[in-house]
């Protein structure tokens, strides 16, 4: 049986599928398996799924009416608890591609290390280009806290499937990495990071969070809360101050997103308002948000300071080049 269950969830990206499903089959790594969930896509993903499925004894696919990536995942996750004897999951979205050695150089850290989580960078970002893929070991707070490894996202990392003995994706909201991710993190005493980008992102314009912004976005809020709450709980001060700053920055994009498409006049957009104001008083200087390295964040809620900042900034820049002259 399989190492390694590879999960990935397929909605409406026939113009990437074969890419992203080429890069695992053509992994170095050969001791895994495929589960492919087709989330009732309408374009040719699905045929494209069972064709694939025909060329390799590796790939399992299901087809199911639409209901959301969490849905799709936690399929594929307990497809991989009931039929199969795997030690490992991964998650790769259908409109991304990997590394020929992410799975190879991601479970060698696991083994090598005796860890049960090992993460490695995005395409934005190469720590190590010539590390070998040699990795260093992390407290889970340490390993959470690297931007260039998408700390929130599932994806970028090797999970002992243990790990999701108690824990699936919660259906219904659109950020349902935020909401476990951190869970998984921190149920491992030690982390192995692989300072290498083994995992390629595509800017797909048709996936949710490239698609129009809804106040279902707002879900994202809801599971910054739960974060923050469990640091607070735990003395989590790292992560906590790194989640902290998301927060108020996701709050201030939100306000000028219900302002732009809703109006200011529903209570979502006083209710964050109010929540963001709080923040910038109580965690102002923990996080350093100065007016004048933050206006974006000042703007929604203190638009005549910010006005008159920019104003006063603007005569004081003209003054200087005139004295100069």
């Amino acid at each position: 049986m399989a190492t390694i269950s590879v999960i990935v969830p397929v909605y409406n990206t026939q113009k990437y599928l074969n890419r992203c499903i080429s890069s695992i089959l053509s992994q170095s790594f050969k001791d895994f398996e495929l589960i492919i969930i087709d989330d009732g896509s309408n374009d040719n993903s699905g045929d494209i799924c069972d064709s694939l499925q025909k060329t390799d004894s590796r790939i399992v696919v299901f087809h199911q009416q639409n209901m959301g990536q969490a849905v799709a995942r936690n399929v594929g996750i307990d497809w991989a608890f009931l039929n199969s004897e795997s030690k490992w999951i991964a998650f790769i979205d259908s409109d991304d591609y990997i590394h020929p050695d992410y799975l190879q150089k991601l479970y060698s850290a696991v083994i090598n290390d005796g860890t049960k989580m090992s993460i490695c960078c995005t395409d934005e970002y190469n720590i190590n280009k010539t590390n070998n893929g040699l990795s260093t070991i992390l407290s889970a707070e340490d390993a959470f806290i690297i931007p260039q490894t998408s700390p929130n996202a599932v994806l970028t990392k090797l999970y002992s499937k243990s790990l999701f003995e108690n824990i699936r994706f919660p259906q219904g909201k659109i950020c349902e990495d935020r909401a476990i991710t951190y869970q998984l993190v921190f149920q491992c005493d030690q982390v192995s990071f692989v300072g290498e980008a083994l995992y390629f992102y595509t800017l797909n314009p048709n996936s949710t969070m490239h698609s129009t912004w809804t106040l279902k976005r707002l879900d994202d809020l809801d599971a910054i809360h739960n974060q923050l709450g469990f640091f607070g709980k735990h003395n989590y001060k790292k992560a906590e101050k790194f989640i902290l700053k998301q927060y108020v920055e996701i709050m201030a994009y939100s306000l000028k997103m219900i302002r732009r498409n809703y109006g200011r006049n529903i209570k979502e957009y006083a209710m964050i308002k109010k929540e963001l104001k709080n923040a910038i008083c109580k965690y102002k200087n923990i996080l350093g948000l100065s007016l004048k390295s933050n206006t974006t964040i000042y703007r929604e809620v203190y638009p005549i300071s910010v006005s008159i900042y920019l104003f006063f900034t603007k005569i004081k820049g003209f003054i200087k080049r005139y004295v100069k002259k």
